[in-house]
């Protein structure tokens, strides 16, 4: 009679957590990860007892990684013979995981994870959208957050395994190995031990048997307990941060473009580090497509940019270039990581002439003065493209000056209040087209363009009422193509 009230104890616990998370609901349809170890078989019994309450279709997916030769078939065969005694349809799947691993450049641990989940996925589609139901507990969560601090994490890596994850539901995150073992002891239920979780030649292994049996025995005995606590407050923390990420995403990140994002420095400034961390992380996702390898100094190399010169650029994972404006910071997929070919370009002298190896384009530089600009200006808004001239605002040069052919990253700004337009943009919306941009040169100060001939100036680089020393630039084209 007690065994069947701690039992009974047990279920009324994760039931408890169940709907705590609203992990079931009526007529649902549970994929049950199974491996035949003592958490999936007791995941299993615990499912099968909320059957009839909730109306739930139950379907086993055991997948036979053939590690360990004949222990690997025995276990395939306990499962088949147990969800035939509960009456629990059951799908194998046997797969060479150490092939697969070598052939991916995986380790066996990662490629055994990918083939279970992609397996889990797959019967879960053809099931109608079900859920997939693993047996996590808290000692794994003590394991992962652990393994998630000790190799530097975010707060979402800190909550380590939540209850809810898409179509992942974990209904055993409040309860220990220990009690798990101990609900199939009073069941007098069998289940399959993998000798491999004793070798310590796997970095989970390491952590479960040798780390965390330290720090029960000189730290703490209750650490288990007090991680898995940690990660629930960890991923409450979470949430509440990506609600708060979201609406300050939403207010200063625009989408100019599936390759280009903008972020408003001027309200960026005003929140919290954590908020800013988060953001940025935020728009290299959705930039990259891909979560991995978007580390914390990616995150912080590009919120020190902001207190940089204009123009400065981060280099980032995944091709991707931040760029520094005047109010804001410019994301885009450039692919400027890739070898780019060597164009032709040229120095453009102070003052004198610079030309071209093969005499296509001249450049004429001098120094002039107001009067001589303004007269000269009217005159050229007569003269073709084939020769014209142009004035600038020398002390607002940061750079030696090239007459080169567009880059990727080259851009410009459009207006007074130092809003920025890339290069190619400003071509595109002057009706050229990507092929002819190829083509084209351009007169820039590193990365800021200064002229496009035939399309427009950098408003940064005008001459103003301020300006001291205003210096003009004559190019001619002779017998040239461009």
């Amino acid at each position: 009679m007690e065994k069947r009230e701690e039992t009974m104890e047990f279920r009324q616990k994760v039931l408890q957590y169940i709907k705590e998370y609203q992990m079931l609901r009526k007529k649902d349809t549970i994929i049950i990860g199974l491996s035949g170890g003592a958490d999936s078989i007791c995941l299993l019994f615990l499912l099968k007892s909320l059957q009839e309450e909730f109306e739930l279709s139950l379907q086993a997916v055991h997948v036979n990684h053939n590690l360990r030769g004949e222990e690997a078939k025995q276990d395939e065969q306990f499962v088949r013979e147990l969800c035939a005694k509960l009456q629990i349809p059951l799908f194998v799947k046997s797969v060479d995981v150490a092939e697969v691993a070598r052939a991916k450049g995986m380790s066996e641990e990662e490629a055994g994870r990918k083939i279970r989940y992609d397996c889990f996925e797959k019967i879960r589609k053809e099931k109608l959208q079900g859920k997939i139901a693993v047996a996590h507990h808290k000692n794994d969560q003590a394991e992962t957050v652990l393994h998630h601090l000790c190799r530097g994490t975010s707060v979402a890596g800190a909550a380590g395994m939540r209850p809810v994850s898409g179509n992942i539901i974990r209904p055993f995150l409040c309860v220990t190995r220990e009690e798990i073992e101990a609900d199939l002891k009073c069941r007098k239920q069998e289940y399959r031990t993998d000798r491999t979780n004793f070798e310590n030649k796997y970095l989970r292994n390491r952590i479960r048997n040798q780390i965390i049996p330290i720090l029960k025995e000189q730290v703490n005995a209750q650490v288990v307990e007090h991680l898995s606590e940690a990660a629930r407050d960890f991923g409450e923390l979470a949430e509440y941060l990506e609600q708060q990420g979201n609406l300050s995403y939403k207010k200063m990140v625009k989408k100019e473009s599936e390759q280009q994002y903008r972020l408003n420095l001027l309200l960026f400034r005003e929140e919290m580090q954590i908020i800013k961390q988060w953001v940025i992380k935020k728009v290299l996702e959705n930039l990259s497509g891909q979560h991995k390898n978007i580390d914390k100094k990616h995150i912080m190399n590009t919120i020190a940019l902001i207190d940089k010169q204009v123009g400065k650029k981060q280099m980032l994972p995944y091709e991707i270039t931040v760029w520094k404006e005047h109010d804001a910071l410019l994301f885009e997929k450039t692919g400027i990581e890739e070898k780019q070919e060597e164009v032709p370009q040229i120095l453009i002298q102070k003052e004198g002439i610079s030309q071209l190896a093969d005499g296509s384009i001249v450049l004429k530089t001098c120094f002039t003065n107001r009067e001589k600009e303004k007269e000269n200006h009217k005159v050229q808004e007569k003269i073709l493209r084939k020769n014209c001239t142009k004035w600038f605002d020398y002390d607002k040069i940061e750079n030696t000056v090239y007459l080169r052919k567009m880059q990727k990253g080259d851009y410009l700004q459009i207006d007074l209040a130092g809003h920025h337009k890339s290069a190619s943009k400003a071509c595109k919306d002057a009706k050229i087209s990507a092929r002819e941009q190829k083509h084209m040169w351009i007169v820039a100060d590193g990365s800021h363009v200064l002229w496009i001939p035939g399309v427009r100036v950098s408003e940064y680089y005008k001459v103003s009422d301020n300006t001291e020393r205003i210096w003009e630039i004559s190019m001619e084209f002779l017998d040239s193509e461009e």
